[in-house]
């Protein structure tokens, strides 16, 4: 049984591997997800009813957690590539980030982009106050030494991502160092985990989140107070909202001490005493610096946060859209097999506000958490199933007297740890989008690389939306038209377009833009259906 019970997780590694064998077979992944969800149910049944032990050969089972994860890297890896060849890659959101990063390692600024509403200083800081995209700067100025384009944005998101999984395995080996089943069961879960596979397919620099808060929980296991004040500081430079998400978690040990504390005297003022209490102040200090620097960032013309929790819904019913919000909660906690809500203070305190938020939101993609947009729940239900799971492998202990010794018993455990991938593995055959099928290559995809790698240093390009990202990032990229609310297009202001001497276009998909300041065009060069126009 433990033996089967190898093989079934370390065939899950395939999930990944199916897209790849199968490009756009994604009922296969399905189909497969399904079969791995029954399987998973049977050894558990099994494991009840054969009472089978897996103490001997438990040392030598975490080797299948690397088999999981280089399935899941090598899945991304070829993923992000495809994304590349079919020109799938785009203004939004790739080289509206991208060019922000790529403008201050060429000295033009603190992140300025002119691709998104930034307000009055034109950088991205007063769209999103996501300091943490200097932490890409050093790939920017190898790439400009390189001769790199913009891909350099979702690769250096691959490597990001890898690194993150890499932190959270290593969490996973102390919070269960005595526990090799448990650290095995829980790894496979959390690297299968539809949500975090949604954030990594996404090309967003929310995957920061995954890395920073995977060094902030295990700061936490490893009581270090300068790794959880440092690693909390880089989670909540992710973005602006990410510091208030942090201060739940002050909140939550802040009340978490205070009920471990037996004492009838004093146990308020221990709450607000305790390390917790002084996190929460905290991120909630950096909170109000953030959005003081991103107003002044945005100035008077900068974005309301309010945008971002609204948007246009399919033409649907309203039942539909009130429906289509709970049905995603209970896919996305389902996703973890419900095992965060086993910590009902946690989840009280940590979750269920982050989720009443995206019920509450308007915004379609953000109130059922598509794509990237599960960032900001998504490391509590990661740290939150691992809780859960601590509880079920402590059932020994933790088990009342009277439930008899079958229940508290290693088997039982292993059964219940069986079900709770079952559970996993259901609500992720549901998510038709992940692991993600590939992109099919475009047939004149060498073409535009080659004309994009031909572009004269000397000019700005105004780049098509899909050929934006192929742009070397050594060259002022812009959009071809402006953008309502980004200063950097106004003739004669301190904008982007203030550098550019010389300007050439860089086409293929649309006709040539006919605004007035671009009225003539001479063909430099052409390249299939694509074409570099100087712009006269």
């Amino acid at each position: 049984m433990s033996i089967l019970l190898h093989l079934l997780v370390a065939s899950t590694a395939l999930c990944f591997l199916v897209p790849i064998v199968f490009p756009g077979g994604d009922q296969a992944v399905y189909y497969f997800e399904r079969i791995i969800c029954g399987a998973f149910f049977l050894t558990g049944l099994l494991f009840i009813w054969r009472r089978e032990r897996t103490r001997d050969i438990l040392p030598r089972f975490r080797l299948v957690i690397w088999i999981v994860f280089a399935g899941s890297v090598a899945h991304l890896g070829v993923f992000t590539w495809s994304a590349r060849t079919s020109l799938f890659l785009a203004d939004q959101d790739i080289t509206n980030i991208s060019s922000a990063i790529a403008n201050t390692a060429n000295g033009f600024g603190i992140l300025p982009t002119a691709y998104v509403h930034t307000g009055e200083s034109g950088s991205y800081l007063g769209h999103h106050f996501a300091p943490a995209l200097l932490f890409l700067l050093p790939a920017y100025l190898g790439g400009n030494i390189l001769g790199l384009d913009h891909f350099v944005y979702p690769a250096s998101l691959f490597f990001v991502s890898a690194l993150g999984l890499l932190v959270w395995i290593r969490l996973i080996g102390i919070k269960f160092s005595d526990d090799a089943l448990s650290s095995v069961l829980a790894a496979c879960m959390l690297l299968n985990a539809f949500p975090l596979l949604r954030l990594s397919q996404s090309f967003h620099n929310e995957m920061f989140v995954i890395l920073f808060s995977g060094l902030f929980f295990l700061a936490l296991e490893l009581e270090k107070t300068w790794l959880i004040y440092s690693a909390a500081l880089l989670w909540m430079m992710v973005k602006e909202d990410t510091s208030v998400y942090v201060a739940l978690i002050g909140v939550f040990l802040a009340i978490d001490q205070q009920t471990r504390h037996n004492k009838s005297g004093g146990r308020v003022a221990l709450a607000f005493r305790s390390q917790g209490f002084r996190l929460a102040l905290f991120a909630l200090s950096y909170f109000a610096t953030g959005h003081l620097l991103q107003a002044w960032f945005g100035g008077k013309t900068g974005p309301d946060w309010s945008i971002f929790f609204h948007g246009e819904w399919p033409q649907v019913t309203t039942l539909s859209i009130a429906v289509a919000r709970p049905i995603a909660l209970v896919g996305i906690v389902g996703a973890f097999a419900f095992l965060p809500l086993t910590r009902p203070l946690f989840s009280l305190v940590a979750i269920l506000p982050i989720a009443v938020l995206h019920l509450l939101s308007n915004h379609p993609w953000h109130s059922t958490y598509y794509g990237h947009y599960a960032y900001a729940i998504l490391p509590f239900l990661m740290y939150g199933s691992l809780l859960g799971i601590h509880r079920v492998s402590r059932l020994r202990e933790e088990a009342p007297a009277g439930i008899g010794r079958f229940f508290a018993s290693q088997s039982f455990r292993t059964g219940l740890l069986c079900f709770c991938l079952g559970i996993s593995f259901y609500f992720n055959s549901g998510d038709r989008q992940t692991p993600g099928k590939l992109f099919k290559t475009d047939p004149e995809y060498g073409s535009a690389w080659s004309l994009a790698r031909e572009i004269p240093k000397d000019y700005c390009v105004f780049a098509e939306r899909n050929l934006s990202p192929l742009v070397p990032v050594d060259r002022l990229v812009l959009p071809l038209a402006p953008v309502e609310g980004n200063p950097n297009f106004i003739e004669g202001s301190h904008g982007l377009t203030s550098h550019c001497k010389k300007r050439l276009e860089f086409i293929g998909f649309e006709k040539p833009s006919s605004s007035a300041t671009h009225p003539a065009r001479t063909v430099l060069k052409q390249a299939g259906r694509f074409s570099l126009r100087e712009v006269n």
